[in-house]
Parts: C-alpha cells; sequence; structure tokens
C-alpha cells in the first residue's frame, strides 16, 4: 500500500509541476487557483493537400498502421493483415514514393498481424517485426498479445519466434493451437483485452526497444456498454534484439514486471518521435493530443494537449505517423514535421507541424490518457479541463491501476448521508450513476459527506454547459474542479484524494462557484457520488 501511495505522489507532483503550486490549507481572499496549464513552446499545424500517394497510404481497407523504416538507402513500407493477406512489400526514398514489390509470406499464426513498426539490424541484415496477435479472431472475446516474427531477406519470408508481450500468467503463455483463455477468467463485468494494436520506438540513445500498447476494458456482455482504451509500455535491451523473456512491463515508476504475465502501469505516451528541437521524446496521441517526456526511462509524460481536429480524430484516421522534414525518418523530428493520419479506406491527410518559441496553453483543453467508446468503431471524443485518465463505475479487481482495482463504497447523490445546502434540482438520465444527478448553479451551493477512511473520490458529469466548483477536505480548500468538457460524460473522476488518515472521521465538502471556463456555455454542478474505502474494506 505505501507503494502506491508513493507513485500516486509522484504522479501528483509532476502534474503540479505542470499546473503551477496548490494551496493546500484553507482558501481565503489572497489565495488563487493553480496557472493554466502550458507547454513552454509553441505549435502550429497545418493540413496540407496531399495526392498521388501509394496504395498503403490511400484507398486500401487497412485498420492498423503500417510498418514505415528506413534500410541502408531505400525507404520501405511493411504490413500484413492478420487473417487474410499476405505480407506487403514497398520500397522508395521516403513515405510518399515507396513503390510496390513482390509479396512475403511466413508461416505466421492465424490472427497474427504485421503492423505497429519493424526494426531491420544492419550487421545480421535481419527484420524484427513485433506482431499483433488476435487470439479470438474478431469479437467481443477478442484477447490479444504480442508475439515476435523476423526476416532475414527483406520481408519476402518470415518465420514465427514466439510470445514476447502478454498479460497471460508466466507459466501458461499462448501458444498457436493451444486452447487461449477468454473473458471469463476476469471477476468483473469486463475483462482486460490483452496487449495489442502497438507502436514500436527504437530508441538509440538509450539502447532499448519501446513497445506502447493499446489496452482495452471490454465489456463482457452489452455491446453498447462503455469499454475504454488506455496505454502500457514494455521495453527490451536493443542488445537483446527483442528475444522472447527479455522485455519488461513499466509498473508503478519501475521496469521490473516480466513482458508476459507481468503487471502494466497506464502511461501517457504513444506514438513517440524524439524531436531535436526541443531535445524531449514527443508523442502523438488520439484525438490531435500532444504531450512530451524527458526521459522515456521515467514515463513521467506531460497531460495530453488537445491541438485541434487533425490526427486520430476518428476511426477513419485511427492510425497516424510523425516523419522528419525529409519524409524519410519515423524516429527523429525536429523545428518541422510531418504527421500522416489514415485508417481503413479514408485518403491520408498530411499535417506540417511547426515548432517554435514561445508557449502552448490548454485552450482548447486536454484529451484525456483514456479513450472512450460505447459502440463499435465509435470513439466518443472526449477533450475536457482535466487530464486525467477514465474509470467505469464498477471497479476492475484484476487492473494493475490502484484507481481501477479500488475497492470502495460508492455513496449515490440521492443517499440520506449527504447534507446539501442551498438550491440543488434532480435530473434524470439513464449514464448516471442510479440513473439520477443533483444539479446546482446556484453560489455557494454545496454538498459534504461524511466518512472515515483513507481514500476519497468524488464523480461528478462533466459536459459543454458545466461549470467550476471548489473542493474541501477537512475545511481545507484542495482544489477547484472545471467540469467543462467537449461533450457529456460521467467516466472522469471530478477529485481523487488517497492515503488519509483511517483513524479519524473526515468530511469532504463540494461548493459551487457560479463560475465556467471560456469553452462552456454553463455554470452548473452535476453531483453523482462519492466512493470511499472506509478503512480498505469494501460495502
Amino acid at each position: 500500500m505505501q507503494q502506491k501511495h508513493t507513485i500516486l505522489a509522484q504522479t501528483l507532483a509532476m502534474l503540479i509541476a505542470w499546473y503551477g503550486a496548490t494551496a493546500t490549507t484553507t482558501r481565503c481572499a489572497g489565495q488563487t487557483a493553480p496557472a493554466a496549464p502550458s507547454l513552454p513552446f509553441s505549435i502550429r499545424v497545418t493540413q496540407e493537400e496531399v495526392t498521388g500517394l501509394p496504395n498503403y497510404a490511400s484507398g486500401i481497407f487497412m485498420d492498423y498502421p503500417y510498418c514505415p523504416i528506413a534500410i541502408d538507402r531505400d525507404f520501405w513500407v511493411f504490413h500484413k493483415n492478420g487473417y487474410n493477406d499476405p505480407v506487403l512489400r514497398f520500397k522508395g526514398t521516403n513515405i510518399e514514393n515507396a513503390m510496390k514489390q513482390p509479396d512475403g509470406r511466413g508461416e505466421l499464426p492465424r490472427g497474427a498481424y504485421i503492423l505497429g513498426g519493424v526494426w531491420y539490424d544492419a550487421n545480421e541484415k535481419k527484420l524484427y517485426a513485433p506482431l499483433h496477435y488476435e487470439i479470438h479472431d474478431h469479437a467481443y472475446t477478442i484477447i490479444r498479445e504480442i508475439h515476435l516474427a523476423t526476416s532475414t531477406d527483406l520481408g519476402l519470408t518470415w518465420k514465427y519466434e514466439g510470445p514476447i508481450i502478454a498479460s497471460n500468467e508466466p507459466d501458461k503463455p499462448h501458444t498457436p493451437g493451444s486452447s487461449p483463455k477468454g473473458a471469463s477468467r476476469f471477476s468483473a463485468e469486463a475483462f482486460d483485452g490483452g496487449d495489442g494494436d502497438h507502436l514500436l520506438y527504437v530508441d538509440e540513445r538509450s539502447g532499448y526497444f519501446y513497445i506502447f500498447t493499446d489496452h482495452y476494458t471490454w465489456p463482457k456482455e452489452k455491446q453498447s456498454d462503455a469499454r475504454f482504451l488506455r496505454h502500457c509500455v514494455a521495453r527490451c535491451l536493443i542488445a537483446d534484439k527483442m528475444a522472447p523473456g527479455k522485455w519488461r512491463k513499466f509498473y508503478q515508476g519501475a521496469w521490473n514486471e516480466p513482458g508476459i504475465g507481468g503487471k502494466a502501469s497506464y502511461v501517457n505516451g504513444y506514438n513517440v518521435t524524439y524531436n531535436t528541437y526541443l531535445k524531449k521524446y514527443v508523442s502523438l496521441n488520439y484525438l490531435s493530443g500532444l504531450s512530451v517526456c524527458d526521459d522515456l526511462a521515467t514515463q513521467q509524460w506531460s497531460p495530453s494537449f488537445h491541438l485541434g481536429s487533425h490526427w486520430g480524430t476518428d476511426f477513419r484516421y485511427w492510425a497516424f505517423w510523425p516523419t522528419n522534414a525529409d519524409k524519410n525518418d519515423t524516429r527523429t523530428s525536429g523545428k518541422d514535421f510531418y504527421v500522416y493520419s489514415f485508417f481503413t479506406s479514408s485518403p491520408v491527410r498530411r499535417f506540417h507541424v511547426t515548432l517554435g518559441e514561445g508557449v502552448t496553453k490548454a485552450v482548447h483543453g486536454f484529451t484525456p490518457s483514456t479513450v472512450w467508446f460505447i459502440e463499435e468503431n465509435k470513439p466518443h471524443p472526449v477533450i475536457s479541463a482535466d487530464p486525467g485518465p477514465m474509470y467505469d463505475y464498477t471497479p476492475f479487481p484484476e487492473s494493475s491501476d490502484p484507481i481501477e482495482s479500488r475497492q470502495t463504497r460508492r455513496v449515490g447523490c440521492l443517499s440520506p448521508a449527504l447534507k446539501y445546502t442551498g438550491a440543488w434540482s434532480e435530473t434524470a438520465n439513464k449514464a448516471y450513476y442510479e440513473g439520477k444527478t443533483k444539479l446546482s448553479a446556484e453560489r455557494d451551493a454545496s454538498v459534504e459527506f461524511p466518512f472515515q477512511g483513507q481514500d476519497i473520490y468524488w464523480r461528478a458529469a462533466k459536459g459543454p454547459d458545466l461549470g467550476k466548483a471548489d473542493v474541501f477536505l477537512d475545511g481545507a480548500w484542495q482544489t477547484t474542479v472545471d467540469c467543462w468538457a467537449s461533450m457529456p460524460t460521467v467516466y472522469q473522476y471530478a477529485f481523487v484524494k488517497r492515503g488519509l488518515s483511517g483513524d479519524h472521521p473526515h468530511t469532504i465538502k463540494i461548493v459551487v462557484k457560479c463560475e465556467r471556463n471560456p469553452l462552456s456555455t454553463g455554470d452548473a454542478i452535476k453531483h453523482l457520488l462519492f466512493e470511499t474505502d472506509d478503512k480498505g474494506k469494501a460495502k
């Protein structure tokens, strides 16, 4: 428990460094809210018209990111559908002019895709391809892992090497032909879809491969229930050449968990390039987000700043690649670089990104570190004032995330344990906890909840017409919460405090400010529920 609290404290300290100093005592007339977060450089994104691209970038159905890579003086693109296509090969001088080459073949497991990046060992003259491997085929019971294939003839033939990253137990990794474990082994209403839809980053500066994975939490029963996509990361020494057994997952600030069966923390990085102008690692994220990190070993990414409607905005453009200004390097970028966004059969879009002096403020909000889905292939583009992740109402005990696996007592907005002051009305919606919420737009209206536990969570609805509230804990002002979001959502916590003393009672109080940020059209607060661990015992 102490280790969990330490990691959470480190994460909170990192966010505070981005947000500015935060007051921790009772708020008085001289105190101000934290400064708005910003990045210490300017960003300009311009969409450019682009035509005549090869068919791997436009015109064919491809629900995954292909693999561009420089080999000797050539620029190659590889990709393979997991179910019915050969390995497609293209060669040119950059990402826009590679021409079709003879198809490749290999005895790869059914459901194994070549996607998200490959590595070429110039000494061995050998390609290494992490495989996105769908164990359960196309269904809501899909379980995914990452296996490895290699080629010594530039992708004409491929050799299967075995699993390298998986959520299965270390002594029971899945192998082709065996019976995979499915959703039934999870105790919650949802299940973990495993490690897949990955992107490979080769970091020669540190000597490591990094694989960033999409991690889905899928509903077991109703397809209309919410599901979430987050990112995890594993690494392997380049000297170990991606070998099975050499990968370690990032968990609670360290790389000690095994690639197969190990736990993994959620991170805020995904499609990475090293930017020589910033001297930082840049991650391009879904919903046109961008975050930065000084050292991939720490995975201390900034919040993901929403830059507009550019790459990864919806399923038509769900895959994207950055390149340098010469369009022939996907690992390194500079003051000017390009981002190509594509998916399925949609024409590719090209964006010219220019960095410079100045600052980038979160005037458009943040892309949360979770992508929220309800219907198949329909991500909900939630941009909010909060960069934090999303969580379902019900916990997920098998999760490696300490909040997602929480054991709490949930106290809905109609509970007699709550004390309301001021004007509050009751509204109904099937998305709300227990179908109800309490709404107030009256200045200084409040709701408070007494509890005795180490952890307290407040969940409020967020949306385009909602405003701000102050949070007090035992009479001390904690923070101002901004409930604006680009679309209605109930899945982000408005406030979380962990590691309190469980030896005496506490009180959390929410006070309506009757204020809004410039993007919102209203001032109201919609209170949904509180959660507390009650000394760690669920009730």
